[in-house]
């Protein structure tokens, strides 16, 4: 026990007990104990309540973060929804607009045709394999569309003829197909002939128009119209321009090649020329009418 409180430890303890009384006593005399107590529990506590605070203010921020992140998903959504409304009432506007469009330009062509009963239609398909631009429309026999119903534009050009006929949609063959023959007449020259496609000249978008007069004066840019001496197509609708002419090896005549007024491959709108004075029909061939 001698040795102990002769040794280095007892008199480190013993320093470190002055020290602490002294401090009780100083605090005592200042504040009183319970401002030292005060002071020791906080100099303990406060690394705990940092801790507590800080993982508090973690799980805090995500609540915060998944609170927001929900409130951004509805305002994304309701986004969405207005914007699909808005594109739908655009594409309805758009619609609108066409129809008006169409219906303008009806009223115009009747202006100068009256005879002409017509109804407007949109290409929907295309057949890329048919080389000669056949395309389907939205206009079918419960539209009154019937076969061989001329197809033209606002401008009066000749596009086709309906080939085949469906409830709700028609497939048009084009002035390109060697199946549609239109009985034409050169504007500036008089002299007739007969238009139809040719495999030669499909991929330069061009038809052929045969038996014309040898002596004829139809040179490039002449422009052909139908005759409608045939029925099938009323007189004076425009089908093409002359590019080039040339001579028939039998030189009995000539033939022209030509451009059609208008593009099939590019036409988006059209109008069904349902019916027309001098139009064909089984009746009128029955009571001696022209075909």
């Amino acid at each position: 026990m001698n040795g102990f409180i002769h040794s280095g430890k007892f008199k480190v303890l013993a320093v470190v007990a002055l020290v602490l009384i002294g401090l009780m006593i100083r605090t005592a005399v200042s504040g009183g104990f319970a401002s030292f107590t005060a002071d020791a529990l906080s100099v303990i506590v406060s690394p705990v309540q940092k801790l507590s605070s800080s993982v508090s203010g973690f799980f805090g921020n995500i609540a915060d973060n998944v609170i927001n992140f929900s409130t951004l998903k509805t305002e994304n959504e309701k986004l969405k929804k207005q914007l699909s409304d808005y594109q739908s009432k655009l594409v309805n506007y758009d619609e609108i607009l066409r129809e008006n469009q169409q219906l303008e330009a009806v009223n115009d062509i009747k202006k100068e045709n009256p005879d002409f009963k017509l109804k407007p239609a949109s290409v929907i398909s295309r057949e890329a394999e048919q080389w000669y631009s056949s395309f389907t429309v939205d206009r079918g026999s419960l539209d009154g569309v019937s076969l061989h119903d001329p197809v033209i534009t606002s401008d009066n050009d000749l596009v086709g003829e309906v080939m085949h006929v469906y409830a709700h949609t028609s497939v048009v063959a084009t002035v390109l197909d060697p199946s549609v023959y239109i009985g034409v007449i050169i504007s500036d020259t008089g002299d007739t002939g007969q238009a139809h496609g040719d495999l030669s000249l499909y991929k330069k978008d061009s038809f052929k128009i045969l038996y014309i007069s040898k002596d004829s004066a139809v040179s490039q840019g002449s422009i052909a119209v139908t005759t409608g001496t045939s029925g099938v197509f009323p007189k004076n609708l425009k089908v093409g321009t002359v590019t080039s002419v040339v001579g028939e090896e039998n030189g009995a005549s000539l033939s022209a090649v030509c451009k059609p007024m208008v593009s099939p491959s590019n036409v988006k709108s059209v109008y069904v020329l349902t019916s027309f004075s001098g139009k064909y029909t089984e009746s009128s061939s029955a009571s001696g009418g022209s075909k």
